[in-house]
């Protein structure tokens, strides 16, 4: 089950998301042992401004899981239109946190820097 909302005030959106799986997972690497329903949620908010004439795009975000990797993530993004509504250099920015090896999980941690 999903659901998936949108908000948007110029020049602010905010969007936010739910997803439910209906019934119980089975872990693979451990076959008869079952987790409860795997879940995840995303929030998220951007901003659009102009500077020099330029439109830049700012967002935020935070999402989280009950029982998948990972198990949450920090989000932030920045661009700056390079033409009217045609191009967009964006950094991206995400971290995301694992569960613990208790939790079936790696324990890991990863950062990660997008230029697009």
């Amino acid at each position: 089950m999903a659901v998936h909302a949108i908000v948007n005030i110029d020049p602010v959106t905010c969007i936010g998301e739910q997803l439910t799986e209906m019934d119980d997972s089975k872990i693979v690497d451990t076959a008869p042992d079952t987790i409860d329903q795997i879940s995840g949620y995303a929030l998220q908010a951007g901003y659009a401004f102009f500077l020099s004439g330029h439109e830049c795009p700012f967002a935020i975000g935070y999402e989280g899981t009950m029982d998948a990797m990972p198990e949450s993530m920090i989000l932030g993004a920045f661009g700056v239109g390079l033409t009217d509504n045609l191009a967009v250099v964006a950094l991206e920015y995400t971290r995301a946190s694992n569960y613990a090896v208790s939790d079936h999980g790696d324990g890991d941690d990863a950062d990660t820097f997008i230029v697009n």
